[in-house]
């Protein structure tokens, strides 16, 4: 599950006064609203499961006041300051940001391991310099990254996605502006300004919302933090600041419905939309139209939403909403961080935290928001709260520097044992099989590579092996290798990430869609098996996960009494292609899922490595859905073809790991660590145990 919240960071003011242009209470309860639906999802309230589309209102809420502010500033002015506008915004966002950014990063020495901390001090990097989207977006879709999710800074990526837009915005207007003074007189006229800038706002809408709608299916998490799928959601903010002036000439009653039916729209989305709905593209129209809604419905009187919406609660919880935004997330993660059962926090203990990060709120906003946003002496000379910007970003950026020096050392100090093979976490973490090109492949590969560049050993050799499948089936590669280098076979290798090589339908969690490039790679990798030179043996592994990933031919999840059914038909519709191409024929169980990642642990308990080992019991066999539905595809298999039958088996690699006394370790006893993140095995240790993977396997 991807986590999502936001940034209310404009103020509910504009420059003079007028229609839509005073000092607006119904946005600030708002944006109250806003944030109550963020932290009750991320404190996991039942029903909420939308409730990260708040993030869609905030970006709705900043356009509109920004542009106001923008075409005000135009109508006084003539023209656009960049620096004072600027100015405004470090005084308005930095100090709070980097207060956060500096506690979370203090907090996290106290609070989480080395290699937490480690990649904590890359997040703080990306979040002073507001490039959090990107950084994001790019772990999701690069590593699939888990503790992505548990980051606590992975809310500043809004933050990322409104800054960026704050910086072509006005540079965009102020190139209408020229544009406009070439084409016509110096003195520009107000309503000619609207009409170009309306034209504006309305191509970035087109043009993101497209990006958004085409994308969202294809790109994941490039399409949920971009700013090219999200720009649109601000410019709709933006026009409808552009259009406060025809408001006045439309019926109360008008605008008394479009406010109902706004925060009907909005809170539908709330408990409508869900962590598996594709997001943002078309879903996000009903939470940003609603909001468009919302904002239009109290800009006059009598209008009962913006009653609702004014009251003094509300415009409270408006006020520092801000601030509650920035620490509720790295709360509720530290926290959680926190002894005695992590992730297991009753309800009392969530609210605690909650109520913790809207006291720290509060606090930070009458210690450093109020007293640095108006302070007069830095707004009376722009170039100090220009330098203001550049030094809290300097100490932002020196801060995730030093905490990930200091990480880095104390994660290369720690060993899990004094043996001549010991590990260190931070080895683990980064020890996985390279230079696969083509062989194992990544989300975006539809094909796989030709035989002779994929295998490895001894490719004249007699004895003739192939491992196909997911990550989980590319994993044991090393072990094999290891086998076919000393005994000369030849060892081909076709795996790709999240994908089985049964002939299955599968969804993405990450994409929060359907999986095609995973059928025309399954569909490319039956040509290549059935090209190649018969095999001796093909080792077919596959990810526990499907387990609740796997759709039928319309691509529709099945419900979890219909998957055994599903997996048996497709594995039963398989064989036939893996046996004519192998003589032997091995579907090699998922291993064991360690209850956390590993590395981590390890590097929170480098002095008793023990700590980190796990039972049996619900780590062990996750898979049992999938391997009773296999059984059940053998036993038909063996009716229709009874030649074929005895040629494949089931092959559980539980023993490697597990002992059986009903526990998993994680490091052996000569001090290698088994898992690289939860799931998946360290490179070094599936190469030592390469003898007893291929025995089990039954080859040579």
């Amino acid at each position: 599950m991807t986590v999502a919240s936001s940034s209310p960071d404009t103020a509910g003011k504009t420059s003079r006064p007028g229609v839509g242009r005073g000092f607006r209470a119904d946005i600030e309860g708002l944006r109250a609203i806003a944030i109550g639906l963020v932290v009750a999802y991320h404190a996991g309230v039942p029903g909420v499961t939308g409730g990260f589309v708040g993030v869609d209102v905030f970006f709705v809420l900043s356009g509109f006041l920004i542009t106001g502010m923008l075409v005000d500033e135009v109508a006084r002015t003539g023209s656009i300051s960049i620096s004072g506008f600027y100015a405004r915004r470090i005084r308005r966002l930095l100090p709070q940001s980097t207060l956060v950014l500096l506690s979370t990063a203090a907090a996290s020495l106290v609070l989480l391991d080395p290699l937490a901390r480690s990649a904590l001090a890359h997040d703080v990097g990306w979040a002073a310099l507001y490039g959090a989207n990107w950084n994001y977006a790019t772990q999701l879709t690069d590593y699939m990254a888990s503790g992505v999710a548990k980051s606590p800074l992975l809310h500043f990526w809004s933050l990322g996605v409104e800054e960026q837009f704050y910086l072509i915005w006005p540079v965009l207007a102020l190139c209408v502006l020229a544009v406009l003074r070439r084409v016509g007189s110096r003195s520009l006229d107000e309503s000619r300004c609207r009409r170009w800038f309306t034209a504006a706002l309305l191509l970035v809408t087109f043009v993101s919302l497209s990006l958004s709608v085409l994308t969202t299916s294809e790109s994941g998490p490039w399409a949920y933090y971009g700013l090219h799928t999200r720009a649109w959601e601000l410019a709709a903010g933006g026009l409808l600041a552009l259009g406060r002036a025809r408001w006045p000439s439309i019926r109360a009653w008008v605008r008394g419905a479009a406010g109902w039916l706004g925060m009907a729209a909005v809170l539908v989305s709330a408990v409508a939309i869900t962590p598996q709905t594709a997001f943002p593209g078309v879903a996000a129209v009903l939470p940003v139209g609603g909001t468009v809604l919302l904002v239009f419905a109290g800009s006059g009187p009598g209008v009962r939403v913006s009653g609702l919406l004014a009251n003094p609660v509300l415009g409270y919880i408006g006020r520092v909403s801000y601030a509650w935004y920035l620490w509720h997330w790295p709360c509720l993660v530290l926290l959680d961080a926190l002894p005695d059962e992590p992730g297991s926090r009753s309800w009392l203990w969530t609210l605690a935290v909650v109520a913790t990060s809207l006291v720290l709120a509060v606090a930070t906003g009458a210690v450093v928001e109020n007293p640095v946003r108006h302070s007069t002496w830095l707004a009376r000379v722009r170039r100090r709260s220009l330098l203001l910007g550049v030094v809290l970003t300097l100490v932002s950026v020196l801060a995730g520097g030093a905490l990930g020096t200091q990480s880095r050392h104390a994660a290369q100090e720690q060993t899990v044992t004094d043996g001549a093979q010991a590990m260190t976490p931070q080895e683990a973490d980064a020890d996985k099989v390279t230079g696969l090109s083509g062989c194992h492949v990544g989300f975006g590969a539809t094909t796989v590579a030709p035989a002779a560049d994929c295998t490895f050993g001894d490719p004249q050799g007699d004895y003739r092996v192939a491992l196909i499948g997911d990550s989980h089936a590319e994993h044991w590669f090393p072990a094999l290798e290891r086998v076919a280098e000393q005994r000369h076979w030849s060892l081909t290798l076709w795996t790709k990430d999240t994908c089985p090589a049964i002939d299955a339908h599968v969804w993405v969690d990450v994409y929060k869609r359907p999986y095609p490039e995973c059928d025309r790679w399954q569909d490319s990798l039956y040509e290549q098996l059935r090209r190649s030179e018969h095999f001796d043996l093909l080792v077919v592994g596959a990810s526990w996960k499907y387990v609740s990933h796997l759709m039928d031919g319309d691509r529709r999840l099945y419900a979890a009494d219909t998957v055994e059914a599903a997996w048996a038909a497709d594995t039963l519709a398989t064989l036939p292609r893996l046996t004519a191409v192998a003589d032997r024929v091995v579907l090699l169980r998922d291993g064991p899922r360690a209850p956390s990642n590993v590395p981590r642990c390890l590097s929170e308990h480098d002095d008793d490595p023990a700590a980190c080992a796990f039972t049996r019991a619900g780590h062990v066999h996750l898979d049992e859905v999938l391997y009773a539905a296999t059984k059940d595809a053998l036993a038909d298999y063996g009716r229709a073809a009874p030649a074929a039958r005895p040629r494949v088996q089931v092959v559980d690699p539980t023993p490697l790991i597990c002992g059986i006394n009903g526990t998993c370790p994680v490091v052996t006893p000569a001090g290698l660590i088994i898992y690289r993140d939860d799931s998946h095995l360290t490179q070094t240790f599936s190469t030592s145990i390469g003898k007893r993977f291929a025995d089990l396997m039954g080859a040579g």
